[in-house]
Parts: C-alpha cells; sequence; structure tokens
C-alpha cells in the first residue's frame, strides 16, 4: 500500500514535541503528513495539499482552533476535522463540534483512539467527496 492510499494528515499545533509526535505516528502507519505550527500555515497547506483530515490544536499564536476551523470549514464542508485540546471544557468541545468538527479530544490523548477516529474521518471524508462528485456529473 503506497502513502496516498492511507490518506494524507494535516497536523495543526504550535508544540513541537505534541506535533512531531503525531507527525511521527501517522508517517509510521503509512500517511501522508504536513505540519503547521500557525493558522495561516495551515490555510496555505490546506489549499495547497487538500489534505485528508485535519488534526488541530485549540490554541494557535496566530488564532484560536476554532477560528481556524471555521475558516476551514469555509474553504472545504466536507474536510474533517478532529481538534485537540490540553483544556477539558464540556461548553467548548460542544461547541466546535456543532461548528463542524468531527471530534474534541482531550491532550493527553490515547493515539489508538486517535488513530481510529483518523481512519473513520478520512472514510467520511472520502464518502462526501465522491457523493459530490457524482451530483457534480449528473
Amino acid at each position: 500500500m503506497s502513502m496516498s492510499d492511507q490518506g494524507s494528515i494535516l497536523v495543526v499545533d504550535d508544540e513541537p514535541h505534541v506535533s512531531e509526535m503525531l507527525e511521527e505516528y501517522f508517517a509510521e502507519l503509512g500517511y501522508s503528513v504536513d505540519v503547521a505550527t500557525t493558522g495561516d500555515e495551515a490555510l496555505r497547506l490546506a489549499v495547497a495539499k487538500r489534505p485528508d483530515a485535519v488534526i488541530l490544536d485549540m490554541r494557535l499564536p496566530d488564532m484560536s482552533g476554532e477560528q481556524l476551523l471555521a475558516k476551514l470549514r469555509t474553504l472545504d464542508g466536507s474536510l474533517p476535522i478532529v481538534m485537540l485540546s490540553g483544556y477539558a471544557a464540556e461548553d467548548m468541545a460542544r461547541r466546535v463540534v456543532a461548528a463542524g468538527a468531527l471530534q474534541y479530544l482531550q491532550k493527553p490523548f490515547d493515539f489508538d483512539g486517535l488513530s481510529r477516529t483518523i481512519v473513520e474521518a478520512i472514510e467520511a471524508g472520502r464518502e462526501h467527496r465522491s457523493a459530490d462528485a457524482e451530483c457534480v456529473a449528473r
């Protein structure tokens, strides 16, 4: 199975130890992984490469994760986005899921759980895009 068969992931986190850990973990599983440390960088990469899924931290140096979530959803409403936060906040979890995030996970997260979530996210995103393509083809 080639790298592109697993899918591509955009990791958006300004903490180097977190982004490097996620990049290594998913690369070992066969994913193509890009890392952004700011919201602006994430938007540029999302436009240039259209990842299959995004792992997005709630706190970035140039904008909040919620702000970036809204911008990414405007860019592509079918893009699966998993939010990460170091803070437990049920109201925030509800808000980001209502705003279009697939899931909200608290740090430290369980890698197996995150991996399952990403597999589901990529499958859901691909199904959504193929349905969109069928609509356009009609």
